[in-house]
């Protein structure tokens, strides 16, 4: 037998750059710690290999781009395993520290694919995977609620911060396009533009929103004009994308003929991506948001589902109030209830439901019916109950504070003072609600519980507890 024959060892940069593929790839199998752990010993490789003088330079662009994406697959996973802490532990200053850590791994990310060229211009790929990594940035960027003098100009210029990292996103789409036509970008670029018109909306610039808001369902129906099942695109998601975008154009039109003429085409889109998929939840879910925005188009109905202080709107008719009505029991047969039967365990869909239940509870209520409305309460309570039994799989601390305060309302609403008014203490301990909102708020006005407890609290944010 001959001996076997090995080629020449290999160079220090190519096994660094193996090296960290791997560690990537293994990232990509895991999650929480380990995931962390193993896209941080990437990042170490990739930079390692990029620091030596014997990589080629055939490789460099590759090896940047790995380093891009590890350091964005950091990032991602570093929101991710804060929003998976238990209550005890995810506190806002924990929430803070990773999203903050992650806003500086996404600016690495984005500098690197940055530097990612062929021909003198971005790669096609690196544009794509950089307008991502500009758009999850500029999520993590929320601003804060607006108060006097110094908070009221630092929410200013996170907005202004937030829209031009969105427009940023939309840039890199539009490069990579000009490249190659792909329905994913198209898609990634109208949700981007749907996220720039939402905060255009937040900071007040109304017109350029709605023109925004346009411009991003151009996208969307470009994207699903460039999709074929056959070919293995993901025309559901597409559509998904679509339909829910068209909901969010829905709130930004000027007229309410063309906002109902845009949340009808967001029903009639959803219901035809059901069709598609109809193992997937997703659709089902914004199928029961499209049919409750519909229910809210009404501005006398809508007065009665979000009750706000001050509000001057007339009560609504008997006719409008069953309209109302059936709609919401159409988001539920249609849409939470039917996700919900795929997978009991949905935590959209759970949320749904509780939400339309309620909104049936105000509604059977205007009209005098509290039988109706105690039953409809009932219901709202035990969905609220099932997805705080769990948390983690809600979101972080302020999507879990808001869904605790919705629940708090419905207790309050079905008379069950104790519980609710646990919860409210919670609240406002960890600096989640201040006094003053809760004693703006309609559910909780003349209830002798709730003035007792603000005679008793401060505004305060104690930063240190969490929720548990």
């Amino acid at each position: 037998m001959g001996r076997s024959r090995r080629g020449p060892p290999a160079s220090p940069a190519s096994k660094a750059l193996d090296e960290a593929e791997q560690a990537q790839q293994r990232g990509e199998r895991q999650s929480g710690a380990e995931a962390l752990r193993h896209f941080e010993e990437a990042v170490a490789r990739f930079r390692q290999a990029l620091a030596y003088p014997d990589l080629p330079a055939s490789k460099r662009p590759d090896a940047l781009f790995g380093l891009g994406e590890s350091l964005q697959q950091l990032a991602e996973q570093t929101v991710r395993q804060a929003e998976g802490l238990p209550d005890s532990l995810l506190t806002s200053q924990a929430e803070f520290q990773a999203r903050e850590l992650a806003c500086r791994l996404y600016n690495e990310s984005i500098q690197t694919y940055q530097q990612v060229t062929e021909q003198g211009r971005m790669r096609v790929d690196a544009c794509v995977n950089c307008g991502n990594a500009l758009t999850s940035l500029a999520e993590l960027m929320e601003a804060p609620a607006a108060t006097q003098g110094q908070a009221a100009q630092q929410q200013q210029q996170q907005q202004q911060q937030q829209c031009a990292l969105y427009r940023q996103a939309v840039a890199m789409y539009d490069d990579a396009l000009q490249q190659e036509e792909d329905a994913l970008t198209h898609s990634n670029k109208g949700d981007a533009l749907m996220q720039l018109s939402q905060a255009l909306w937040d900071a007040g610039q109304v017109l350029e929103a709605q023109v925004t808001s346009q411009s991003a369902l151009t996208s969307y129906e470009t994207s699903c004009s460039l999709s074929s099942s056959s070919e293995g695109d993901d025309l559901p998601g597409l559509l998904a994308n679509w339909g829910t975008g068209l909901i969010t154009a829905g709130k930004y039109a000027a007229e309410l003929a063309q906002r109902t003429a845009l949340i009808d085409a967001a029903i009639a889109r959803l219901q035809n991506c059901a069709e598609f998929a109809r193992c997937d939840t997703a659709p089902l879910v914004s199928l029961g948001d499209a049919l409750m925005a519909k229910a809210e188009l009404n501005p006398s109905v809508k007065s009665v589902l979000t009750p706000e202080a001050g509000s001057m709107a007339s009560s609504p008719s008997v006719p409008e109030i069953l309209g109302a009505a059936a709609l919401l029991q159409q988001a539920l047969k249609d849409g939470y209830s039917a996700a919900l039967h795929i997978n009991k365990g949905t935590t959209e869909a759970q949320l749904g439901f509780a939400e339309a239940h309620a909104g049936l509870a105000r509604l059977a209520a205007s009209t005098g019916d509290l039988a109706a409305a105690a039953q409809y309460l009932q219901q709202a309570a035990a969905a609220y109950e099932s997805v705080l039994r769990v948390p983690e799989e809600i979101g972080g601390f302020r999507e879990r504070c808001d869904v605790r305060y919705n629940a708090m309302c419905v207790l309050a609403l079905a008379s069950r003072d104790a519980e609710a008014c646990s919860i409210l203490q919670q609240l406002i301990a960890c600096g989640a609600v201040s006094t003053s909102d809760v004693a703006k708020d309609p559910d909780l006005a003349g209830r002798p519980w709730v003035q007792q407890l603000l005679l008793s609290s401060h505004d305060v944010c104690l930063e240190g507890e969490g929720m548990a």
